[in-house]
């Protein structure tokens, strides 16, 4: 068999962790952020992505462009130990010339640009690209330095879910083999519903109903960012030993998913509609 050098192999993997959430849960987030925009955020959205853009339909911009502007990379994440329980940002988001620094500061920069930059394509940009890096820094995973994000810890999965009405068999459903940031990224939201969208609707009648809003908004990114990283190791630690997930697991994490969903999308909303000094 003809072997690659690992140089070549490092390329190949090393984009993997540039994923967050998918485009199914990018555009739940950006979908809860635009019934919530004040009218003057929802002019400002207006002028930059033009009329009728919603924020759902660029909400995985930053993913696309993603191979073409590989100083973004590191935007998409902040890499913290687990068993830290701290964000330290000399370490976990030291800048990088070909990588760039991490979503913390991203988050606050793109918001910055948004307001503040001279060029409409540059306004433009940072817009989107907020919208996205919101939803990744509530991505669990996202926060985790282990395994590329959980990137490389294998699991099989064996859920039915929502979709298959919980009418399916159990022996009637495929075990796949995937990875853990891969099943928190869109496989959990994928089998709770078809569509996007329902999944909004689902939130908006459930979880967002209860939300405690002011509490959910106050903090700055790097406490979300904490935050979420404790919700990973929690995660993490109710791991099936053997690495198995099915019903049981779906059943005790989705409301962890729908938490995490409408905490970015509230969030996003605050970002969006609070004013920014441009000093």
């Amino acid at each position: 068999m003809r072997r690659f050098p690992l140089s070549i192999f490092l390329i190949i993997i090393a984009p993997i962790s540039a994923f967050a959430w998918g485009q199914e849960g990018h555009s739940i987030v950006a979908e809860i952020a635009q019934r919530r925009l004040s009218p003057q955020a929802a002019a400002m959205v207006s002028t930059l992505l033009g009329p009728g853009v919603s924020l759902g339909s660029i909400a995985s911009w930053a993913d696309d462009v993603r191979d073409a502007r590989p100083t973004t990379y590191n935007w998409h994440f902040v890499s913290i130990p687990i068993g830290r329980a701290t964000y330290d940002p000399m370490t976990d988001c030291k800048p990088d010339a070909a990588k760039g620094d991490c979503v913390v500061a991203e988050v606050e920069r793109a918001r910055k640009e948004m307001n503040c930059a001279t060029e409409p394509v540059a306004r433009a940009e940072a817009l989107k690209f907020l919208v996205h890096f919101v939803g990744d820094l509530h991505q669990p995973f996202h926060t985790i330095l282990e395994e590329i994000g959980m990137n490389n810890h294998s699991v099989t999965t064996r859920i039915g879910g929502e979709t298959c009405g919980k009418s399916c068999a159990f022996h009637q459903l495929k075990s796949t083999d995937e990875n853990l940031h891969t099943v928190w990224d869109s496989s959990l939201i994928k089998k709770e519903v078809y569509g996007w969208g329902a999944y909004v609707d689902r939130l908006e009648n459930g979880w967002l109903k209860t939300a405690n809003v002011t509490a959910v908004q106050a903090g700055d990114t790097a406490a979300w960012a904490v935050e979420t990283h404790g919700v990973a190791m929690k995660v993490y630690a109710e791991t099936p030993a053997d690495n198995f997930l099915d019903d049981a697991y779906f059943d005790k994490e989705i409301g962890v998913v729908d938490q995490q969903l409408g905490r970015a999308g509230l969030r996003l909303a605050k970002l969006l509609n609070d004013p920014v000094s441009c000093q």
